[in-house]
């Protein structure tokens, strides 16, 4: 399925404030502490995988603007 790039900026939007409403139902949460395998990382607390997916989220946004960037976009 082929996005435009403001739809797929819409799409990451909706993902950002999902995660964030997630956030905010475990916060203070025994639930924090509880761990999940990452299959690089390891095990990883709830906090952790939060912290995770920003910054996995945001190398991916960056690829995109760098992508957009290219003078030879969209053809490069």
């Amino acid at each position: 399925e082929q996005l435009s790039v403001e739809a797929l900026r819409g799409v990451i939007r909706e993902v950002f404030d999902e995660t964030k409403t997630l956030i905010g139902s475990v916060a203070g949460s025994d639930k924090l502490d509880q761990k999940f395998p990452h299959p690089l990382f390891g095990p990883l607390n709830l906090k952790e995988w939060f912290a995770f997916h920003r910054v996995h989220a945001m190398d991916h946004v960056q690829q995109i603007d760098k992508i957009l960037a290219d003078p030879g976009y969209p053809h490069a």
